[in-house]
């Protein structure tokens, strides 16, 4: 009987597949655990480090904050400066709500959770507050070159409200509106609240429940562009930098915006969906220019390939000189997994699985492949039992199927590299075949 080979290549570059609709054969994964999709293939995760002695995740909580002078960081109901990675006093507290922002003017700070306004002053005196005389107590805000950019306003403010947005003088924080336009106000075009806003490029991206928009300087104030009819489900669920934003919207699809406010939809709703979207953190790390994407059941890892599965639900990262830093669940399974889509090799009918060779390396432990099969289209797949991957990369399988998905664990994600998979295969039921096949 003839033997044929196909090769898996592409699907260990993409990761994780963006629609559960995919048609057969389409390379991609539906596993991709404690590996992350690079241009060369899958590599292994790596992992986020907590510099904090006796502090831990208790979601959606802590949030480390590396400003121009001075580091925060902030629990549920507390704000501790940092001297390196050493916890003081408290010099804040506050009742729990919801996650903080941080707006950084250097050694003047102000963070708020939407109950309060927390302020360093210059002097580095910490005040606690409703509101102040020319701020408004607001849910979310940042520095846009050197004015405060706020929205979702708490307090009495010329008539402003939950879906509204407000923005200071030109190097100052007074947020007072006058007859030069400088300071000001407008109201976003959809009901519900503004959930956060954020600095991207030349504008302000602004996340609502109902659409997302972008505020740009125009003159002495600001225009409005809105960019899509759906919003977020929480303000923890977009992470980013003046670079780059990702964000999770309210029917769980993965987006992307650039600084020149292209947006890209890159889907994986089947994988958003598996989180409680009100709890969903988006954490950048711009070192390795990947998001981990989190509730405190499962972690996401986006790379700019494609998207994978990791053991770290992360709160916060943060980046100090080059290295990576953050808080995080640990679900402490060091393997690494891998199956891919649904494979039929473009030929109905039974085929026999023979072997599967695999292109990559690991550092230690062990790796063995499996199939998961069926000969029904509309029944459930049935796994094979697995087998070793001898030190050639090779296993050999002899599954017969119509249909199949090919499994591989590592038990050990340390140092794994996947470059492809190559899959041999034999013709059991020729009766689907005219003329030749597998002819190169």
């Amino acid at each position: 009987m003839k033997e044929f080979s196909t090769t898996f290549k592409e699907g260990l570059v993409k990761g994780l597949r963006s629609d559960e609709r995919n048609p057969r054969n389409s390379e991609a994964l539906v596993e991709c655990y404690n590996l992350k999709p690079t241009e060369v293939g899958l590599i292994a995760y790596e992992p986020i480090a907590n510099p904090l002695t006796g502090v831990s995740a208790d979601w959606p909580f802590p949030q480390l904050f590396l400003g121009q002078d001075v580091r925060v960081l902030a629990t549920a109901t507390a704000l501790y400066e940092l001297s390196t990675w050493t916890l003081g006093t408290a010099k804040a507290t506050v009742t729990e709500t919801n996650r903080w922002d941080f707006i950084d003017f250097g050694s003047y700070l102000i963070l708020t959770n939407g109950l309060k306004l927390c302020i360093r002053d210059y002097a580095g005196t910490w005040s606690t507050n409703d509101y102040t005389s020319t701020i408004p107590r607001f849910a979310t805000g940042c520095n846009f070159n050197g004015q405060i950019v706020a929205g979702n306003i708490k307090s009495t403010w010329h008539g402003c409200g939950t879906g509204s947005l407000i923005w200071s003088r030109i190097g100052s924080v007074d947020c007072t509106p006058g007859g030069d336009n400088e300071a000001g106000f407008r109201n976003t075009p959809w009901e519900g609240d503004v959930l956060r806003v954020k600095k991207l490029g030349k504008g302000i991206v602004v996340y609502c429940e109902n659409g997302i928009g972008v505020l740009s300087p125009y003159q002495q104030t600001f225009g409005w562009d809105s960019l899509i009819e759906v919003g977020i489900p929480a303000m923890s669920a977009i992470g980013g930098n003046e670079n780059i934003h990702v964000f999770v919207d309210t029917d769980g699809n993965l987006w992307r915006i650039k600084k020149d406010f292209s947006i890209q939809k890159l889907g994986h709703r089947e994988y958003m969906n598996l989180m409680t979207a009100a709890d969903i953190v988006v954490e950048h790390n711009p070192v390795l220019r990947e998001f981990h994407i989190s509730d405190d059941s499962y972690g996401f890892i986006l790379t700019e390939k494609g998207l994978g599965k990791c053991y770290q639900e992360v709160t916060t990262v943060a980046v100090d000189n080059g290295t990576s830093y953050g808080v995080f669940h640990d679900q402490s399974d060091a393997q690494a997994r891998i199956i891919t889509d649904t494979l039929d090799f473009g030929l109905r009918g039974l085929k026999t699985l023979q072997t599967v060779e695999v292109g990559g390396y690991h550092s230690s432990g062990t790796v063995s492949a499996y199939a998961q099969w069926r000969v029904d289209k509309t029944a459930a797949l049935t796994t094979s039992p697995t087998v070793l991957v001898n030190p050639d990369g090779v296993s050999t399988l002899v599954v017969t199927a119509d249909e199949f998905r090919v499994g591989l664990t590592y038990t050990s994600y340390s140092g794994v590299e996947v470059d492809y998979m190559n899959f041999k295969l034999k013709l059991s039921d020729k009766r689907y075949v005219r003329g030749k096949y597998d002819v190169a």
